[in-house]
């Protein structure tokens, strides 16, 4: 039954990425509750590899960039190369994008 307060934006990061920030606060105290941070990259479906994000798709973002620091430091480590054999590969997910 508690009130919280989500807080997101998103920056621009390294040559190829964007960064989506969030926090969510306590409505009443203002208190951070949590904080997260993601970095979202294209790939390319064919190769695998990463893709820089077309000029279009970067020119409709670019104006709500927001030039700040990420709320959680950066995590370095590496992601782990699934196999074909991997038994936590799930297919037949659809991305969906929500509009409220």
């Amino acid at each position: 039954g508690d009130v919280v307060q989500v807080d997101t934006w998103v920056s621009a990061t390294g040559k190829n990425g964007m960064r989506r920030d969030w926090l969510v606060r306590d409505s009443k105290t203002g208190e951070i509750l949590t904080r997260a941070s993601s970095v979202w990259v294209m790939m390319n479906k064919l190769t695998r590899k990463l893709s820089k994000i077309p000029e279009e798709v970067r020119g409709e973002i670019e104006p709500y960039f927001v030039n700040s620091d990420p709320v959680v430091d950066e995590d370095n480590r590496k992601l782990t190369k699934l196999d074909d054999k991997a038994e936590y590969i799930r297919t037949g997910l659809t991305v969906r994008t929500l509009f409220f």
